[in-house]
């Protein structure tokens, strides 16, 4: 093993490799339990968090399994054992597939080569790993993503804003038509809705690898795309470079697709249905792939969201056109002809493919699995997808995270079965994503997971159908601000309870505040209690209520108001100034508090003035807090609309 750096608390080395045993499964290192145990610290009484490489997997905290199969993780793991925690993980994730494993043998690492790997050194080095520690995970979290991102050379500015994206797929699935998209973009514009991107998604294409629009495009994606910049929004569409129908792959030569030793072409299915793989590696495939990829570029759409790239890695038996790279480094390769082809004008959202080799190449990557209509699904509920999203935020140093579109419908029906659901000639129940029965609790708090993963917001409704009360909901999101939410009781199981989300205002005279939400996903109500005490006089304001909670001094602590079944609460706290004073508290626009709408404020002895500025046109209560003789706060409340000037005064 080869230490690269080493100072307190921190760790970076990697192990060199003959070529020649790279041909499977690989051990770069194993820690015994009984070390852990020889200095009390037994793994089995630890906390333990896991990070995971695909979407789909659920990353956050996990008991240790015994005699289970291990815990799995990719690219890190954190462990607690109540005095300090260690992180352990992944540099580079351009290498080589890697895993670590903890079970209660010990700490394993694996490097994962794929047989046919033929590299032209003798030698190969393994992915660096760090180890790092300290008192607080997240504090550890956002080190390790300083580390890795400057590894990476990624900017501190990322390349686009945080959109807010409309998206088709969450209730017409494939069968979205060019009369239907007329309705949405004539809805956006009547309503008002502020939305950034307009997002096609997958059934525009005839097949894939055929992306030639199909029977209910008949006028062209140009003109798609047309309407959509004509409604103020960037034109957004959905693709998925690497796979490859049945049909279409009939009228390519075979030595484009990817292959196992056999020369049989493998597949990746999607439901029950096998796909095909385009091997970027090979010249030919990866010209063919530039080509459709600046057609539709030229088309005008400049958000793609990029989807099933993980069909590359997924199968040790694949042999690349290339044998000297392994299947990590022809995913990430893969990756790379889409960011040179599409450039820097153009936003790459990627969903479904390694959550750590898109590293300085995705703008965008989606932080967990798709969203329904309703709050359990058969062994999947909704409380998974928080999970995923808010034990992600941590990689929103290099990419913004996108949790998904919020689902706030209510609706029994599902789409006709008559439909037309080219290109996907089986129908796995698509039927089913136009229902919704999200309770209006349950739909807040879908909404606020929006506001917490700190990225893109996004909404996938058939917006002429959707209530007023419902569409109201999306202001608490829209426009995205705020930094991604810290997790605050971070080992909680099965998901952590609080978060705070640190608030550095739009308007000048305010000073930074936080926002400290909390989630109840059981099926029962409950009241919480604040995980830390106060260090300093704070003001609490209920967001959710409109209402003072209290005013609590250093050392205090704060019992929250029950929160119902799959509910939320969000809470802003302010610092009280060391002289009392009157100060601006909130308003009822967006979860922010005031961070993201309010644009000026003035305060003059008794009265607070200032403006709104939002894209949104409703009506807004606002709060403000003035001093009283006795050293406690009186709360004044007003309204203005939410392009206009308000005064509150005592």
């Amino acid at each position: 093993m080869e230490v690269l750096k080493s100072r307190e608390n921190f760790l970076l080395f990697r192990k060199k490799l003959p070529s020649g045993v790279c041909r499977g499964e690989v051990e770069l290192f194993f820690i015994p339990a009984e070390s852990f145990a020889a200095a009390d610290l037994p793994l089995t009484a630890m906390d333990i968090s896991i990070q995971k490489r695909q979407k789909g997997e659920v990353p956050g905290s996990e008991k240790l399994p015994e005699p289970a199969a291990p815990l799995a993780a990719d690219p890190l793991f954190l462990i607690n054992h109540g005095r300090n925690c260690l992180l352990c993980g992944f540099l580079e994730t351009d290498i080589h597939l890697g895993r670590f494993e903890l079970s209660s043998a010990g700490i394993r690492c694996i490097a994962e080569y794929h047989p046919a790997y033929r590299p032209e050194a003798e030698t190969v080095y393994s992915q660096s790993i760090i180890c790092l520690s300290g008192s607080d995970p997240s504090a550890l979290l956002k080190e390790y993503a300083e580390l890795t991102a400057r590894h990476y050379n990624v900017p501190e500015t990322p390349r686009f804003p945080r959109y807010a994206v409309g998206a088709n797929w969450h209730y017409y699935g494939p069968t979205m038509t060019e009369e239907q998209l007329d309705e949405e973009l004539n809805i956006i514009r009547t309503r008002k809705i502020p939305l950034d991107v307009y997002q096609l998604d997958d059934g525009w294409q005839k097949d894939y690898a055929d992306w030639m629009p199909n029977s209910k495009w008949p006028s062209g994606m140009k003109q798609a795309a047309d309407r959509i910049k004509a409604a103020g929004m960037i034109p957004g569409i959905w693709v998925t470079p690497f796979l490859c129908g049945d049909k279409t792959a009939a009228s390519l030569p075979g030595s484009w697709l990817l292959r196992d030793s056999a020369g049989t072409p493998l597949t990746m299915k999607i439901g029950q249905i096998p796909f095909l793989i385009l091997d970027p590696s090979n010249p030919e495939t990866a010209d063919f792939i530039r080509d459709f990829l600046r057609r539709i570029k030229s088309w005008g759409y400049r958000f793609f969201k990029i989807d099933f790239t993980r069909c590359l890695f997924l199968d040790p038996a694949a042999v690349p056109f290339d044998r000297s790279i392994t299947l990590l480094q022809l995913y990430r390769n893969g990756i790379q002809l889409l960011r040179d082809t599409l450039g820097d004008e153009c936003c790459l959202n990627l969903c479904g493919g390694h959550e750590g080799a898109t590293t300085g190449l995705a703008d965008v990557t989606r932080t967990g699995r798709d969203t329904y209509g309703k709050w359990v699904k058969p062994d999947d509920e909704a409380w998974i997808r928080i999970r995923q999203c808010v034990m992600r935020n941590w990689m929103n140093r290099f990419r913004m995270g996108d949790p998904d579109a919020s689902v706030m419908r209510l609706n029994a029906a599902a789409l006709a079965e008559e439909l037309d659901y080219t290109p996907h000639r089986y129908t796995p129940n698509y039927a089913a994503l136009a229902q919704g029965f999200l309770s209006d609790t349950e739909a807040e708090t879908f909404i606020l997971n929006q506001f917490l993963g700190g990225g893109i917001a996004e909404i996938g409704e058939r917006l002429p159908d959707l209530s007023d009360e419902r569409l109201a909901l999306l202001r608490k999101v829209v426009p995205p601000f705020g930094e991604p939410a810290e997790p605050l009781d971070f080992f909680t199981l099965p998901l952590p309870v609080f978060y705070r989300s640190r608030i550095i205002p739009a308007c000048p005279e305010l000073k930074p505040w936080e926002i400290i939400s909390a989630i109840n996903v059981s099926d029962s109500p409950v009241s919480l209690v604040y995980p830390e005490k106060f260090a300093t006089p704070t003001l609490v304001y209920d967001l959710s209520a409109m209402k003072l909670l209290g005013i609590y001094r250093a050392g205090d602590t704060l019992p929250l108001p029950e929160i119902p079944p799959h509910g939320s609460k969000v809470l802003k706290f302010i610092e009280l100034p060391e002289t009392p004073e009157p100060f601006f508290v909130a308003d009822d626009l967006h979860y922010s508090g005031g961070g993201a709408e309010i644009a000026s404020l003035t305060i003059n002895g008794s009265t607070i003035c200032g403006k709104l500025s939002s894209p949104w046109e409703c009506e807004v209560q606002l709060a403000g807090a003035f001093p009283l003789p006795d050293g406690s706060y009186r709360i004044v409340t007003g309204k203005c609309r939410s392009n206009g000037e308000f005064s509150l005064t005592v």
